[in-house]
C-alpha cells in the first residue's frame, strides 16, 4: 500500500503550478482583450504587472524545490540536454514578457509573443512528467497537459472575473470584454475537463502492479478525487449563480458567493495537484 496522504515536501512543486498556471490564464484571457482594443488601457495594464508578479514568485518558489537556490545555476547548465532547464527558461522568458507587455503601451507583437511563450512553458512543464512515463505511466503527457489546461484557464478565467468585480477603476469597455472573455474560458475549461478526467481515470484503472489494480494500492486516493470532484461542483455553483446574478442585476451578495466560489475552486485544484505528486511514490516499474 502506498500512502496516498498531503505530500508535504511536494508543496513547493505543488504551489509553483497553480500560480503558474493562474498567471498563463490570466494573461491568456488578458492578451485576447487588448488585442480586439486600439489602445493598451492603463488598467490592462495593472492586470498584466500582477500577473507578472504572480509568475515571479511562482520561479522564486520552484527554487524551494530544488533543495537549495543555488542549485538553479546547476539546472542551468544543463539547458540543451534535460527538460526541466527548457522549463524554466521559458517560464523566465514568460514572465520578462509580463513585464515588458506592463511597460509597453500598444505592443500588438508582444502580446503574441507573450502568450506563445506561455504556451511553450505549459507544453514544457506537461512534458517533463510525460518523459517519466517510462517508469511511472501514472504520469502520461496528454492527460497531464489537459490537467494543466484545465487549471490554467478555470484559476485564471475566475482570477480575472474577480478581478473586474472587486476593482472598480477598469474602464466600461474593458471590463465588459474581460468578463465575456472570462466566462467564455470557463465554459471551454468545463467542457476540456468532462472529457479528460474520465479519460485519465480509465487511464489509471487500467494500470495494474502484481495483479492489483494501481489505484487500489494507493491509499486514500478516491478520497481525495472525491474532494477535487465536490469541491469543483460547489466552485462552480457558488461562481456560477454569482456571475448570473451579476450580469442581470439581481439582488444577491454577489461578491461573498464568488469568493465562496473562487475559494472552492483553489481548495479543489489543491486536492487534484496533491494526487497528482502523490502517484510519484507508484514508480515501480
Amino acid at each position: 500500500m502506498f500512502n496516498q496522504t498531503i505530500i508535504f515536501n511536494e508543496l513547493p512543486l505543488l504551489v509553483f503550478t497553480l500560480l503558474f498556471q493562474v498567471s498563463l490564464g490570466v494573461a491568456w484571457i488578458t492578451s485576447a482583450v487588448q488585442i480586439r482594443q486600439t489602445n493598451q488601457q492603463k488598467s490592462t495594464q495593472v492586470i498584466f504587472l500582477g500577473a507578472a508578479a504572480t509568475s515571479l514568485i511562482a520561479i522564486i518558489i520552484a527554487t524551494f524545490h530544488l533543495g537549495s537556490p543555488f542549485h538553479a545555476f546547476w539546472i542551468l547548465s544543463r539547458i540543451f540536454t534535460q527538460p526541466l532547464p527548457a522549463e524554466v527558461v521559458l517560464l523566465s522568458l514568460f514572465c520578462l514578457s509580463l513585464f515588458v507587455l506592463w511597460k509597453l503601451q500598444g505592443s500588438k507583437a508582444m502580446l503574441y509573443v507573450s502568450a506563445l511563450l506561455g504556451l511553450a512553458t505549459l507544453l514544457a512543464m506537461s512534458g517533463i512528467y510525460g518523459k517519466m512515463s517510462g517508469t511511472n505511466p501514472a504520469w502520461s503527457y496528454p492527460h497531464t497537459l489537459l490537467r494543466f489546461l484545465v487549471a490554467a484557464l478555470l484559476l485564471g478565467s475566475m482570477k480575472v472575473y474577480g478581478i473586474t468585480l472587486f476593482w472598480n477603476h477598469i474602464e466600461d469597455s474593458t471590463k465588459r470584454m474581460l468578463q465575456t472573455y472570462s466566462i467564455f474560458t470557463a465554459g471551454i475549461a468545463l467542457l476540456i475537463e468532462f472529457f479528460a478526467l474520465p479519460w485519465q481515470l480509465m487511464h489509471l484503472i487500467s494500470i495494474s502492479v502484481g495483479g492489483y489494480r494501481l489505484l487500489d494500492l494507493v491509499t486514500g486516493y478516491y478520497m481525495q478525487l472525491t474532494s477535487f470532484i465536490v469541491f469543483l461542483f460547489l466552485s462552480i455553483i457558488a461562481c456560477g449563480i454569482s456571475i448570473w446574478a451579476h450580469q442581470t442585476n439581481k439582488q444577491f451578495p454577489v461578491k461573498v458567493v464568488f469568493l465562496i466560489g473562487v475559494i472552492c475552486l483553489w481548495v479543489a485544484f489543491f486536492f487534484e495537484r496533491n494526487t497528482f505528486y502523490a502517484l510519484r511514490s507508484t514508480r515501480l516499474f
